[in-house]
């Protein structure tokens, strides 16, 4: 079978992307160096914004559940994104993904996507402290062991796994 190399519709030229973390009852902008940095332990909020085919802008706004994530946080996160797709009068084609699940339109927003480990939100941190769990969250220094999954800059995704 042929594999489909073209890159999704979605992409196609080029948009401004926004992200979120989800911590508590809060949403915080990441900064442009951190986007595509995931965390199993999070939830995100990402809105893209492009001009289809006619000029017309489009919106496309999702949330993303880490594999790790508190329930508290996931709740948030349906719940801000639901208020930002009212405040944008439902424009936005509206998703959810959750990790290990990602459309390839979406892993193509971040070049590169990585998922590393653990959490930054205060929820996942109190509930691995609460649980007495190792915090394996990565703090940006040091040696990780990652595996980069796809073969195209629509499907590549990098996690970070036990060494």
């Amino acid at each position: 079978p042929a594999v489909n190399e073209e890159i999704p519709p979605l992409l196609e030229g080029g948009g401004k992307l926004e992200v979120w973390c989800v911590d508590g009852s809060a949403k915080t902008a990441l900064p442009k160096e951190d986007l595509g940095k995931f965390h199993s332990g999070d939830c995100y909020i990402v809105l893209y914004t492009y001009h289809s085919g006619d000029k017309r802008e489009e919106f496309y706004l999702t949330y993303w559940i880490g594999k790790n994530s508190i329930l508290e946080d996931q709740h948030t996160a349906l719940q801000i994104t639901n208020t930002i797709w009212n405040s944008m009068k439902g424009r936005p084609i509206l998703g959810r993904i959750y990790e290990g699940k990602e459309p390839p339109q979406f892993i193509a927003l971040f070049q590169p996507m990585v998922i590393l480990k653990g959490g930054i939100s205060c929820g996942y941190k109190n509930s691995v402290q609460e649980k007495g769990l190792p915090d394996e969250t990565y703090p940006g220094t040091g040696v990780a062991l990652v595996r980069i999954n796809g073969t195209s800059i629509h499907n590549n995704k990098t996690l970070q796994v036990d060494a």
